[in-house]
């Protein structure tokens, strides 16, 4: 075995590792010395600081592997909220953690996707509001402590110095930051130029449709060649629409679009203008 400051090699007599044949060909041996080596290899992508609280478990509460029979009956009838708590944990439902070891533990970040405050029976049947129990990337805040992180992403620092680099992320913040409005501009009428544009239909049945303008439609309706077209729209909940979308050049930025409803596709000849 040998490593480097970013990787980690091992020779393997066997095993899974896909095998290479050294001065082979077509299936023979062409030289006196012929060989076969296996390597696998380890590129560290993240640091994960480990903490007692994946063995704490203050309340007693159960954990079944997958082979046991009640395995399922953790979350059978059950969605972990107060009154139908979940019965048990599992590698999936591993909530064991005191939910007050945490500050303000009603109160959810947006970022958190453990699902917050969550009940779980004990051995006893009794209800316990807890916590996930598994790793976080930012723990929640302890009272005292503040906020801790547990996990690392290692990145390729070795890009960091690179001029291409240096020059790609100027760029990136000019037209994602926003710190150049002309430039951003520049780059969406080219793209708008290249690929069209894509509309979206809203409706009140809790569902949406999407209109294509090709580009040549859109430069033909940019440049005042033509003040409409039609089209279908993408199909969404069974169904699709026949639209007319207009474009009017001396708008506001930001209304220069009009979308007039039409019957279903199906229907086309029958294609009313919207007051």
């Amino acid at each position: 075995a040998c490593s480097t400051h970013t990787q980690w090699d091992k020779a393997e007599l066997d095993g899974e590792a896909v095998g290479a044949k050294c001065a082979w060909a077509r299936g023979k041996c062409v030289y006196k010395k012929c060989w076969k080596q296996r390597w696998s290899y380890a590129i560290p992508l993240e640091v994960v600081y480990l903490t007692p609280l994946t063995k704490w478990n203050p309340f007693n509460i159960e954990y079944y592997e997958r082979s046991d029979p009640k395995y399922n009956s953790v979350s059978s009838g059950r969605n972990g909220k107060k009154g139908t708590p979940y019965k048990g944990s599992r590698q999936n439902l591993f909530f064991r953690t005191p939910a007050s070891f945490f500050k303000d533990a009603k109160n959810v970040d947006a970022a958190d996707t453990s699902g917050g405050v969550t009940y779980v029976e004990d051995k006893n049947g009794k209800e316990h509001e807890v916590r996930a129990s598994g790793h976080w990337i930012l723990f929640p805040e302890i009272d005292g402590i503040g906020r801790v992180r547990q996990r690392y992403p290692i990145f390729p620092v070795h890009e960091h110095g690179n001029t291409i680099w240096k020059e790609t992320k100027a760029l990136q913040e000019l037209l994602v930051g926003g710190k150049s409005p002309a430039l951003k501009s520049i780059v969406e009428e080219t793209r708008s130029e290249a690929y069209g544009a894509e509309l979206k239909l809203l409706t009140g049945g809790g569902h949406s449709h999407e209109v294509h303008i090709s580009p040549s439609k859109l430069l033909d309706l940019k440049n005042g060649k033509i003040a409409s077209t039609t089209g279908v729209s993408s199909l969404a909940d069974g169904h699709d629409h026949y639209v007319k979308v207009s474009y009017d050049r001396n708008a506001a930025p930001g209304s220069e679009w009009s979308l007039d409803y039409c019957t279903m596709s199906a229907d086309k000849k029958k294609c009313p203008t919207m007051p």
